[in-house]
C-alpha cells in the first residue's frame, strides 16, 4: 500500500523490518528487493537499484541453503 501511494520510505521501512524479524525467510528479501525496485521507479534514485540487487542476492543465497 505504501508503495502504491508513493510512500516509498515507509514501504522500505516495513520491508526491512520484516527481514529483521525473519532473517532466514528468503521471501522477505525478495519482497524487499521488489520494494527497492519500486522506490527506484518512483524516485529515480539510483541507490535503490544497488539495494535491490543486494536484497535479491541475499534471497537467492537463503534459497540455496
Amino acid at each position: 500500500v505504501y508503495t502504491k501511494t508513493g510512500q516509498h520510505e515507509d514501504a522500505i521501512k516495513h520491508a526491512e523490518k520484516a527481514c529483521q524479524l525473519e532473517p532466514s525467510d528468503s521471501f522477505n528479501f525478495t519482497a524487499l528487493s521488489v520494494t527497492y525496485q519500486r522506490a527506484w521507479a518512483g524516485t529515480q534514485d539510483t541507490q535503490f537499484i544497488a539495494k535491490a540487487e543486494e536484497a535479491m542476492a541475499h534471497a537467492q543465497s537463503l534459497s540455496q541453503q
